[in-house]
């Protein structure tokens, strides 16, 4: 269970990491990252970062490189907005990519192929002449009678 001041302390770090994120790094390995959460040890020591970055396994490694080359500025940040004697030392961990907006990203790329697969169908409906139309019910309801005519009576 974490402390009321363990609790502001880790949002004050996160809000402070993202805006610097945002407006004051510019190094060119850190694009596409976001401050997930922060948890401060009970000391106010440590803290470790969960952050998500978008992209592929190699850009998820430079971004990774690049916070932890800018853990120094982002600590000198932290250290200006905190009213601590010691600023925690910044612990960057990459989270899952089952966190809730990988999970969405994913959920609406299948509706958009749904999506696609069911307008492909309606043209390809459109596009069919009536008569085959026909033919489909015809062939369908007779496949029912020969399905009747083979079961066994006894059921």
């Amino acid at each position: 269970m974490f402390s009321r001041r363990q609790l502001r302390v880790a949002e004050s770090i996160r809000q402070t990491i993202s805006q610097a994120l945002l407006r004051h790094l510019r190094d060119p390995r850190i694009q596409r990252v976001t401050v997930l959460n922060v948890e401060v040890s009970p000391d106010l020591s440590r803290a470790k970062v969960a952050v998500a970055i978008e992209g592929d396994e190699k850009k998820r490694a430079l971004a990774m490189a690049g916070l932890e080359s800018a853990r120094g500025a982002l600590q000198a940040r932290i250290a200006e907005n905190l009213q601590t004697k010691h600023t925690p030392v910044l612990n960057f961990v990459l989270d899952s990519l089952d966190s809730p907006a990988h999970q969405a990203e994913r959920a609406l790329e299948l509706i958009a192929a749904e999506n696609e697969r069911k307008r492909r169908q309606a043209e390809r409906a459109t596009q069919e002449p009536e008569s085959e139309t026909d033919n489909d019910q015809e062939s369908a309801e007779s496949e029912l009678q020969v399905a009747d005519n083979n079961r066994p009576d006894n059921l």
